[in-house]
C-alpha cells in the first residue's frame, strides 16, 4: 500500500530574543554599539567647536545623523557623554604616551622628547578633543571637577613612576614627589592651554622643546 506524502511543515521562524534581532545581518547590540560610536564622535566635535554650554542634545543628534531617541538609548544627558568624551580621549592620550616612553626607555632626554612629541601632536591632530580635555570639561558640574581632578592624579602617579624608574637608587619623598610631579602635569597642561588658545601657532618642535626643559632640568635634580 503506497503512503500518502504528508505535507511538509513551514520552515520554523527564529524566534525573537530578549537580546533582539539581526537586521541585514547586524546583530542589535554591533548596531547600538556604533550608534554609541557615533555620537562620540559628534559630541566630540559639537563640544570642541561650539562648546559645551552652546549645544544641545538635538545638535549632537543631528551631527550624529541619529533622533534623539538614539541619544538616550545610550547616554542619560549630555553631562554623562561629556564625561564619556573626556575619559576616552585622556585614556587614548595616556597610552600614546606610554608607548611613546617605552621605546626610549633608560635614556631620560629622548623618553621626555618622545613623549612630549606626542602629547603636544595629539592635541594638534586633534583640536576637538584638545579643547574638551582642557577647557569644555572645567566647572560642569562637581561630579566632572572631580573626574577632571582624579585623571590629572593619575598623570602625576605615571610621572612618579618614570622618576622612579629612572632613579631606582634615589630615596623616595612621596609628598614631595607627588606635589612635584603635580606641578610638572600643570605646567604642561598650561603650555598646551595657551598654544591651543593662540590657535596652535607656534611649531609642535619649540613647544615640545620648552617643555622638555622643564621636565629634563627637575630630572638632573633628582639625580643629584
Amino acid at each position: 500500500m503506497t503512503q500518502t506524502p504528508s505535507a511538509s511543515k513551514p520552515a520554523a521562524k527564529p524566534k525573537a530574543t530578549a537580546r533582539g534581532r539581526a537586521y541585514r545581518g547586524v546583530s542589535i547590540e554591533k548596531r547600538r554599539a556604533e550608534r554609541r560610536e557615533k555620537l562620540l564622535r559628534a559630541g566630540t566635535t559639537i563640544f570642541g567647536s561650539v562648546g559645551f554650554h552652546g549645544t544641545s542634545v538635538r545638535a549632537i543628534c543631528a551631527e550624529a545623523g541619529l533622533t534623539e531617541r538614539y541619544f538616550y538609548e545610550s547616554f542619560s544627558n549630555s553631562d554623562a557623554l561629556l564625561s564619556e568624551i573626556y575619559e576616552l580621549t585622556t585614556s587614548q592620550l595616556r597610552q600614546l604616551v606610554s608607548r611613546a616612553i617605552a621605546y626610549r626607555s633608560g635614556e631620560p632626554d629622548a623618553m621626555a622628547e618622545a613623549a612630549l612629541t606626542a602629547y603636544f601632536e595629539f592635541l594638534l591632530d586633534n583640536p576637538h578633543s584638545a579643547r574638551v580635555i582642557m577647557v569644555e570639561i572645567m566647572g560642569v558640574n562637581p561630579q566632572m571637577d572631580a573626574q577632571y581632578r582624579r585623571v590629572m592624579d593619575d598623570f602625576a602617579n605615571f610621572l612618579v613612576a618614570v622618576f622612579r624608574g629612572l632613579h631606582p637608587e634615589r630615596r623616595h619623598h612621596d609628598t614631595r614627589d607627588y606635589l612635584l610631579a603635580t606641578g610638572l602635569i600643570g605646567a604642561m597642561v598650561n603650555m598646551a592651554m595657551r598654544w591651543m588658545l593662540n590657535g596652535y601657532r607656534e611649531p609642535v618642535a619649540d613647544v615640545v622643546q620648552a617643555a622638555r626643559f622643564i621636565l629634563i632640568s627637575v630630572n638632573n635634580q633628582l639625580s643629584q
